[in-house]
């Protein structure tokens, strides 16, 4: 089943959009508290789980993009799959697509850019019961984050993802940077690749030791 979510005015009315056969749709109500804010109440979540799509409305990228510090944020939005694991724990897994406008640290110019991630991540509401639940490893990287109440905001969720894959150096491909006042040129790899400084380092002390 999949969410339809419409903004109207200063608050936020959510439907659970039924299939065909259905004729009784959800609704609740939310306080808006994030630039792209997509409720969902996970209490009415049910064990078939559920498909939500999201995406960014313009005035949302615009207010996006000066909080991530983004040149332009043009688009942002992904398929959502959301399960109820048991032991008041809930799954989100998904993908998101985002396209961005960055300035590039080498050029100082602005380049656009597709960024795609996975979005995975557990939710316990309140803590209540989730400590005796066998779907809890205490020797994971990364444990459920609690919620204070069952409403979970896919949008703000989705956004923190791509805040963590947002590169904080975005460099625009082919750039170079010209170091020639501190020594030789030095040539910015493709994107994806890095200098290596003790390659450098390597050779200065090799020819220190050459010289006479």
């Amino acid at each position: 089943m999949v969410i339809g979510i419409d903004p109207d005015g200063p608050l936020f009315y959510v439907r659970a959009l039924p299939p065909p056969a259905e004729v009784m749709g959800t609704f609740f109500m939310v306080e808006a508290t994030s630039e792209f804010h997509r409720p969902f109440d996970l209490e009415g979540l049910g064990q078939a789980g559920r498909i939500v799509r999201i995406d960014a409305r313009a005035k949302e990228c615009e207010a996006l993009a000066r909080r991530l510090g983004l040149v332009s944020l043009e688009a942002l939005g992904g398929d959502l799959e959301l399960r109820r694991l048991g032991g008041g724990i809930y799954e989100v897994t998904g993908r998101f697509t985002a396209r961005i406008s960055q300035n590039c640290v080498v050029s100082l110019e602005a380049f656009d850019s597709t960024l795609e991630g996975d979005f995975e991540q557990r939710y316990v509401v309140g803590g209540a019961g989730a400590e005796d639940s066998d779907l809890l490893d205490p020797e994971g990287d990364e444990p459920p984050e609690v919620l204070e109440e069952s409403t979970l905001d896919l949008g703000e969720a989705m956004t923190q993802e791509l805040a963590i894959k947002l590169d904080p150096h975005p460099r625009r491909p082919g750039a170079n940077l010209d170091q020639s006042e501190f020594g030789p040129r030095i040539a910015v790899e493709e994107e994806g690749e890095r200098a290596n400084p003790f390659a450098d380092l390597a050779r200065l002390v090799k020819g220190s030791k050459s010289e006479p």
